[in-house]
């Protein structure tokens, strides 16, 4: 039988595309935010928008793709925040339209949100604490 653990569902808010279209390099830090919170937080779940829906947004060959992606990102969102989750804000989000909006959603539907220092340049085995993540006024995002 296998037992079950109760963790706290985190949507890890993070560029994807960014200013410059570098999905892979994006993808590599969002990749590496979550290894190192799975591996040092054992009582954390991380959910990734990326992980979860990346799979069909395919802009070139679809430009409504992107919009129908973020749709479905705030959907899932929307699902961590039923379960009681947060969100935690990596990378440069204030360059991105895509975190942005994911920002201003969490503010909608009063899920807590945390900024993260970028953990994505840290050895894999750094442990990460809870300190290292301060919370964000909403009074802030509302001005971003």
């Amino acid at each position: 039988m296998v037992e079950t653990v109760e963790l706290m569902p985190v949507y890890i808010i993070h560029p994807y595309k960014g200013l410059d279209g570098n999905y892979e390099e994006n993808l590599q830090k969002i990749n590496n935010i979550c290894s190192t919170i799975i591996k040092t937080m054992p009582g954390i779940l991380p959910i990734s928008p990326v992980h979860s829906l990346g799979f069909f947004l395919d802009e070139k060959q679809d430009p409504k793709a992107r919009k129908k992606a973020l749709k479905y990102c705030l959907e899932l969102q929307g699902a961590v925040g039923k379960l009681k989750g947060e969100n935690w804000v990596f990378g440069e989000y204030y360059l991105s339209e895509g975190s942005l909006g994911e920002i201003q959603n969490a503010l909608r539907l009063n899920m807590p949100i945390k900024y993260g220092k970028i953990i994505a340049e840290f050895p894999l085995d750094h442990h990460i604490r809870l300190n290292d993540f301060y919370e964000f006024h909403a009074q802030f995002c509302m001005g971003v």
